[in-house]
C-alpha cells in the first residue's frame, strides 16, 4: 500500500516522535509551574467558592481552620496563619464549615453529640455536662458578641421543652427605662435568663432539629459532596488542558518550533534517524514517568532538565554537527521575519499554534502513536 512506504512512515514517525518529545517537556515545564503557583490549591478555592457561595469566604479566611492548610512554596516560616487549602474529603470539608459558625453554636452542637452518644438513641435525662452548658447560656449578657446567637439558641431550645425563664431586666415595666444613665450602670447587666432541661428528652432528635436550624448549609454541602468532587475535577483537568496550550504555545514561539518547520525536519530524516528518534523520544517519556512528582525531589527535577534540554537537541539533529545551537529565537531571526512582512508573522502564529494544538493532545497519545508506528516501521523493515 502506498501509505506504508517507508518515507512516508519515516516522516510520520519522525513528527509522532518529535511532539512526544515536546509533550513530555511541556508536562515537565507545567507541572514545575503547577507546584510554583500552587495550582491544585488555587483551582479547589475557586471550585469552592462556586459550590459553597459566601460560606466560601469565611471558609477560606486566615486562621480559621488551620489544619488542611499547608505552607506555599516559598514559605519557609509560617508565620502567618494563612496557608494554601488543599482538596479535602466530605468529613474535613464538613469539619471544617462546622469550625465557621459561631462560638455557641459549635458548643452547643459538640454537646448535643456527646448527648446522643451516652443515651444510644433512647432519651434520657440530661447530663451534668448539658446542664452546666445551659447556665452559661443563660450567663450571657446583652452586648457580647455572642448574644443574639446565644438568645436564638435559647429560643430553639424553648421549642423542646427546656423551659426558658427570660432576665427580670424584660419583665420590668417600662418605667425603668427612665433611669438616670449612672443608675442604669449600677444595675446588673441584662442576661439571656435561666434555662432548664426537661426531665427526659431526645438528644438525638433535637441535634438534627439544630442542625437543621443552624447548620443546614453545612448539611446541604455534605449531601452534595459528589457534586463538588466531580467540578474540580471538570475544573482541575480545563485548568491544565489551559496551562498545556499556553506553554506549548509559548515554547513554540520562543524556540521557532511552528508545525511547518517541524515537518520540514521530520521529512528529512532517514529512516534510521527517525527510528533513533522515536526510540529515544520512548525512553525519554518512560524517565519522565520515573522521575514524576513530587517535584521536591531535586535529584528528579534536575534529571528531567537535562532530559528536557536533550529533547530540544534531538529536536534539532544540527545540534550534532555544531558546537552551539540556539535553541531560542534571536534577534536575527526576528528581523527577518518582520522583514518578511505580515503574511509570514501571521504564517508563523499559525503554525505555532498548531503546534500547540497538537501537544495539548499530551504525552501518552503521542507515546501510543509512536509505539504504534516503531513497530509498524520494524515490522515493515523485517518483511523487507
Amino acid at each position: 500500500m502506498p501509505l506504508l512506504e517507508s518515507p512516508f512512515i519515516s516522516t510520520l514517525l519522525a513528527l509522532a516522535a518529535t511532539f512526544l518529545l515536546l509533550a513530555v517537556l511541556v508536562q515537565i515545564i507545567q507541572e514545575l509551574y503547577k507546584y510554583l503557583t500552587s495550582s491544585k490549591s488555587r483551582a479547589y478555592a475557586i471550585v469552592l467558592k462556586d459550590f459553597l457561595g459566601p460560606w466560601a469566604e469565611e471558609l477560606l479566611r486566615p486562621g480559621i481552620f488551620p489544619d488542611p492548610t499547608v505552607r506555599g512554596p516559598f514559605q519557609w516560616v509560617r508565620i502567618r496563619p494563612r496557608g494554601k487549602i488543599l482538596p479535602m474529603n466530605k468529613g474535613d470539608l464538613v469539619a471544617a464549615m462546622e469550625s465557621t459558625a459561631p462560638q455557641w453554636v459549635q458548643r452547643v452542637l459538640s454537646q448535643l453529640n456527646l448527648e446522643s452518644e451516652m443515651q444510644s438513641g433512647k432519651p434520657d435525662a440530661a447530663s451534668a455536662s448539658w446542664e452546666r452548658l445551659l447556665v452559661q447560656i443563660g450567663q450571657v449578657e446583652r452586648g457580647t458578641s455572642g448574644f443574639l446567637t446565644a438568645s436564638e439558641i435559647a429560643g430553639f431550645l424553648e421549642t423542646w421543652k427546656h423551659t426558658w425563664t427570660r432576665s427580670n431586666f424584660d419583665s420590668e415595666k417600662p418605667a425603668r427605662k427612665r433611669r438616670t444613665q449612672s443608675e442604669q450602670v449600677s444595675s446588673h447587666p441584662e442576661n439571656i435568663g435561666t434555662l432548664v432541661a426537661p426531665d427526659r428528652f431526645d438528644a438525638a432528635r433535637i441535634t438534627k432539629a439544630f442542625r437543621q436550624q443552624f447548620l443546614r448549609h453545612v448539611d446541604t454541602a455534605a449531601e452534595r459532596f459528589p457534586v463538588l468532587e466531580e467540578n474540580y475535577e471538570y475544573a482541575y483537568q480545563r485548568r491544565n488542558m489551559r496551562h498545556s496550550f499556553l506553554i506549548a504555545f509559548l515554547l513554540a514561539l520562543a524556540c521557532n518550533l511552528p508545525f511547518d518547520s517541524l515537518y520540514m525536519k521530520a521529512s528529512g530524516l532517514s529512516i534510521e534517524q527517525a527510528s533513533k528518534l522515536a526510540e529515544q523520544a520512548l525512553a525519554f517519556h518512560g524517565q519522565s514517568k520515573k522521575d514524576s512528582l513530587p517535584v521536591t525531589d531535586h535529584e528528579a527535577i534536575n534529571r528531567l532538565l537535562e532530559s528536557g534540554r536533550s529533547a530540544l537537541a534531538a529536536v534539532n539533529p544540527e545540534a550534532n554537527n555544531l558546537g552551539r545551537v540556539n535553541y531560542l529565537v534571536d534577534y536575527e531571526f526576528l528581523s527577518r521575519l518582520w522583514g518578511d512582512g505580515w503574511w509570514s508573522i501571521l504564517r508563523y502564529l499559525f503554525g505555532c499554534l498548531v503546534t500547540a494544538f497538537l501537544l495539548s493532545f499530551g504525552a501518552p497519545v503521542w507515546n501510543d502513536f509512536t509505539s504504534t508506528l516503531l513497530r509498524l516501521q520494524k515490522g515493515e523493515n523485517k518483511n523487507g
